[in-house]
């Protein structure tokens, strides 16, 4: 019983965090299509100060929500959590990843309803080349192949690591991925942002 949830788990939950932070990332489009963005931007708190502390509330939940899943999930089905340092170092990973992704999705779209219907598109995407929906190595070669580029296959990866309690050794490539995906998502989302407030007019 142990051993399927380490395989099911990770992918499942990799998924439910990229609609949790979704949901918190839509706010950034929201205030702004009601104008609370303009209100806020006439006080002394510039356009990168509100989308920073937009991201890193995304990241902050996205890591409660994470935390509070794994918890759960080894109090009623006994996983066990590997070591927490690790496991933490993860966490705060894949929500990295998970962050920056979505500040791209969100950064390109102009409505709402554009950002919902392009987020989930890529969120299911993510998830089925990834191994969120299906076990990473029971896929065909050529969707392994476009799975390695997505933060799901690297992020399930690195939990069932911690999980089984490997080493440190196999937890810095799908980390360093993860980061990586954050890093550049965030700041090409960032400067998405920024030209497309300063387009509506937000300085």
């Amino acid at each position: 019983m142990s051993e399927v949830i380490v395989y099911v788990f990770p992918g499942m939950m990799f998924m439910f965090l990229f609609f949790i932070t979704q949901n918190a990332m839509m706010e950034i489009i929201i205030e702004n299509e009601n104008h609370t963005l303009h209100r806020i931007l006439s006080t002394t708190v510039s356009v990168r100060q509100f989308l920073i502390s937009k991201l890193l509330r995304c990241f902050l939940l996205g890591a409660i929500v994470m935390m509070t899943a794994l918890v759960f999930t080894s109090i009623v089905f006994g996983m066990k959590l590997g070591n927490l340092i690790y496991m933490i170092s993860v966490i705060l990973a894949c929500t990295f990843s998970v962050t920056g992704i979505l500040a791209v999705v969100y950064g390109i779209s102009k409505t709402k309803d554009q950002a919902n219907a392009l987020g989930t598109m890529i969120i299911m995407f993510c998830a089925m080349m990834g191994g969120s929906m299906v076990n990473y190595e029971a896929l065909p070669q050529f969707m392994k192949l476009i799975g390695r580029f997505t933060p799901n296959r690297w992020g399930i990866l690195a939990i069932q690591n911690v999980i089984r309690s490997r080493g440190f050794s196999e937890l810095i490539t799908p980390m360093s991925i993860l980061f990586l995906f954050g890093a550049i998502g965030c700041t090409i989302g960032l400067l998405l942002f920024i030209r497309k407030f300063k387009t509506f007019g937000t300085k």
